[in-house]
């Protein structure tokens, strides 16, 4: 089994049409999670401070997610979508969320 050195061999093995779910980008008109969350936040008429103390997280937490400086610990994801009022799924985006 050979070791793969170059990022030319593993375009080779992955052609953008052929790559694995996980390694394909998403496209450019798709919202990230970060603009999903800010975009439900305000829906929800909180601001970021507002939701970050009903998660028990820093104003400063709620923006790197928003931003995607960072990306929310497992743990953190029911919680958010509960004070947003919608599932996990709507939160990450696996499902369109219903008003």
């Amino acid at each position: 089994m050979s070791v793969l050195t170059m990022p030319g061999e593993l375009q080779q093995l992955f052609p953008e049409s052929a790559a694995p779910p996980m390694a394909r980008r998403s496209p450019s008109n798709q919202e990230s999670f970060g603009q999903r969350l800010a975009r439900l936040r305000k829906a929800r008429g909180f601001s970021q401070a507002e939701l970050g103390q009903l998660l028990g997280l820093s104003q400063r937490m709620m923006t790197y997610y928003e931003r995607e400086a960072a990306k929310p610990p497992a743990h953190v994801l029911p919680q958010m979508a509960d004070a947003l009022k919608i599932s996990v799924d709507e939160l990450l985006g696996i499902r369109a969320v219903r008003y």
